[in-house]
């Protein structure tokens, strides 16, 4: 796996800001950029102030502080991005996903 210098410094901080944006929430739970999207979508994660649909999330760092170190919910994430996922693999027509493998 390649390293990602710019997450490893983010990771090293000893106090990260008050806002963060989708990637480093991301980095903080085990999740990536879309996942965390996701998860807000779900209703699992709660982005600060009423972004536009197209517009930039952020997250409080406090909020996402606690939920990292938090089993229940990391569990519930998980399941929640496992569920997506399932779904969305199975909405794709067969042809595609045969394309996909050969």
């Amino acid at each position: 796996m390649a390293r990602n210098l710019e997450r490893e410094a983010f990771l090293a901080l000893t106090r990260w800001p008050g806002r963060i944006t989708a990637q480093e929430a991301g980095w903080a739970l085990g999740f990536s950029r879309p996942d965390v999207l996701e998860l807000e979508k779900a209703g699992h994660l709660k982005s600060l102030g009423r972004p536009a649909n197209n517009s930039d999330r952020y997250y409080s760092a406090q909020q996402i502080e606690d939920l990292r170190t938090d089993a229940d919910w990391l569990a519930k994430a998980t399941d929640a991005m496992r569920r997506h996922w399932r779904q969305r693999n199975a909405d794709k027509p067969p042809a595609a996903a045969e394309d996909e493998a050969g």
